[in-house]
């Protein structure tokens, strides 16, 4: 409801930079957030042990964490409606120490009538939701605020493939520089998706997220995950049980 290489690149490159690593502030916090305990993704403060690490990290033990398996979705009760619009803007390249994230604007959501404001996005690799059990080797996620303090994440997948993704050809050009983007370029053609309600994937967790996770994956070339893989990798938070929640799944 949040593929850090590729968030280096040009557009969704930048987004490399999901589970979201927050929105860019949560209101400064929200997408940002300004750990007040040191974690990480393996060992004594791996995922496992988040909830320990400190009170502020309470949600990461609650009912309605992310990321989740996508299987067995329903159909929605009635019609449902993506779309997005993304303009050219400059995006700043920041090493938040756990991801490559992209802080841009230029672009909303609008998701069954309620519009979510672009903040930032980042990249994973591998990717945190899976499919049918099965991972891929990258997840982008555009972060998106709304006015009521929720977030809205769309979850892009990624997977290896013979030829460059043009929106990514940038990503080399590394944190600390500014770069135009657009993160409409990241979208898979088919714009059928995933959506249920979660939580951001890393502290503090906040169960405040609407998540959309596009089911068709992009094409990625094995160098161009190489260049992901070589600032942030395995930067994964497991899968957590969907529970007593509703995973909705909206063909094209």
């Amino acid at each position: 409801m949040c593929i850090v290489r590729f968030l280096c690149t040009v557009s969704i490159v930048p987004l490399l930079l999901i589970g979201c690593e927050d929105s860019r502030s949560e209101s400064k916090d929200r997408t940002s957030v300004t750990s007040t305990a040191a974690w990480s993704y393996e060992g004594p403060t791996g995922p496992d042990q988040w909830a320990t690490l400190s009170d502020a990290y309470a949600a990461c033990d609650g009912a309605e964490q992310s990321p989740i398996n996508l299987a067995g979705a329903e159909a929605p009760d009635a019609p449902s409606t993506l779309s997005t619009s993304y303009s050219t803007q400059p995006g700043e390249v920041v090493d938040t120490g756990h991801a490559i994230q992209v802080n841009t604007t230029g672009g909303e959501l609008t998701l069954d009538g309620t519009s979510y404001e672009l903040q930032q996005f980042h990249g994973h690799t591998p990717s945190e939701h899976t499919v049918n059990g099965t991972r891929y080797a990258a997840e982008i996620h555009l972060v998106h605020t709304a006015g009521d303090q929720q977030l809205a994440v769309l979850g892009i997948l990624g997977e290896e493939g013979p030829e460059d993704h043009p929106a990514l050809e940038d990503w080399g050009k590394g944190r600390g520089t500014t770069l135009a983007v657009n993160a409409g370029r990241l979208l898979p053609d088919r714009q059928s998706y995933y959506t249920y309600d979660g939580s951001l994937t890393r502290p503090p967790c906040s169960e405040i997220v609407r998540w959309i996770v596009m089911d068709h994956p992009i094409q990625i070339s094995k160098e161009q995950l190489t260049t992901l893989r070589a600032q942030h990798d395995a930067n994964t938070r497991p899968v957590h049980p969907l529970g007593d929640r509703r995973l909705v799944y909206v063909g094209p």
